[in-house]
């Protein structure tokens, strides 16, 4: 299930340079606005040659609001919403994904505009049908948007698959190690902001279910940026990509 934890207005903070940001640590798919400083980065991007505009869209690296540090080194840095990865390519990526799945079997069907009755879901995965069901009518946020809540789901159709009674393996921990979790709460927090309550210190309650779906999400639509914030994690749900028994195609869509 792809939702916010809390409603967004207790969550949101105004930052005084014009951006919102949902939670307490800047990340592309949580913030919005930019107003001014914005435009100027966009003017500045575009001035670019081109296919270094490109390449550089189509990764996510460590993001600033500070407009003078970005200038400096635009290659190595991402102003929010102008040189990362652009929805249509998150979409693109996610439906690949998607297609892959629904070849193999892994996913049966998935359904738009579904009025998901939940306040503040804008994605389930429904085990057994695999079904995927998308509510995303008035996305807040690029958390929110098709691209990562696809993205998301399908990461669930693929858990669901290591589980008994339902896929073809034997039930399998995900996460060996703390170290592993704790970068897994990293990408979720990164992906869709703070967790509501923490049941030890630095660990949340949030299921091993949900923390692999994130992580599979970061993978299959920023890879570069999943291995470099969350290692471990993102090798740890790679390697269970790898499991023969998965269609070979499945884990190409990794190999960008």
């Amino acid at each position: 299930m792809y939702r916010f934890n809390q409603k967004i207005e207790n969550n949101l903070v105004e930052l005084d340079d014009g951006f919102q940001r949902y939670g307490n640590k800047d990340s592309p798919f949580l913030l919005r606005g930019g107003k001014e400083k914005r435009k100027e980065a966009s003017r500045f991007h575009q001035e670019r040659d081109e296919n270094e505009r490109k390449y550089d869209e189509r990764k996510h690296q460590p993001i600033t609001r500070d407009l003078a540090e970005w200038k400096t080194d635009a290659d190595e840095l991402d102003f929010p919403h102008v040189d990362t990865i652009p929805h249509r390519t998150l979409k693109q990526r996610a439906e690949e994904a998607a297609e892959l799945c629904e070849a193999t079997g892994l996913v049966q069907r998935i359904e738009q505009d579904s009025e998901i009755s939940k306040e503040t879901v804008y994605g389930q995965y429904h085990s057994g049908v695999n079904k995927i069901l998308l509510d995303i009518a008035d996305p807040p946020f690029l958390a929110c948007r098709y691209g990562p809540v696809l993205a998301h789901e399908v990461g669930h159709a693929i858990y669901d698959e290591l589980q008994p009674g339902s896929g073809i393996h034997p039930k399998v921990d995900v996460f060996d190690t703390d170290e592993e979790r704790q970068e897994a709460e990293k990408l979720k927090r990164r992906l869709n902001g703070p967790s509501e309550s923490y049941h030890t210190e630095g660990l949340s309650n949030t299921s091993e279910a949900e923390l692999f779906a994130y992580v599979f999400e970061s993978i299959c639509i920023e890879p570069e940026a999943a291995f470099r914030e969350a290692q471990n994690a993102a090798a740890r749900v790679d390697q269970l990509l790898s499991l023969e028994e998965f269609d070979v195609r499945l884990r190409t869509l990794f190999d960008r």
